[in-house]
């Protein structure tokens, strides 16, 4: 839900393209983690997740990730690609 709302704010004026590219990126991030797999091990087996993740222990090179993918700064404004 974090990153969710960071790429919100983060995407004010930036083209849904860019967008995109960024929210893909943060998919494969989040889904590499170990939580992802207990998320589904725990919905198969009908029990509650033993969630073991954090916000500030699993937070994404965001900055880097970003301009990388947009080819910008990574800070959500400036280029006309973002």
């Amino acid at each position: 839900m974090a990153l969710s709302k960071r790429l919100l704010w983060e995407s004010l004026g930036m083209t849904a393209a860019a967008v995109g590219r960024i929210e893909r990126s943060l998919q494969e991030h989040l889904t590499s983690l170990p939580d992802a797999a207990e998320g589904v091990a725990a919905y198969l087996k009908l029990r509650p997740p033993n969630w073991t993740g954090s916000v500030t222990g699993n937070w994404p090179a965001w900055d880097e990730a970003s301009a990388a993918i947009t080819g910008g700064n990574g800070s959500g404004g400036g280029s006309a690609e973002q």
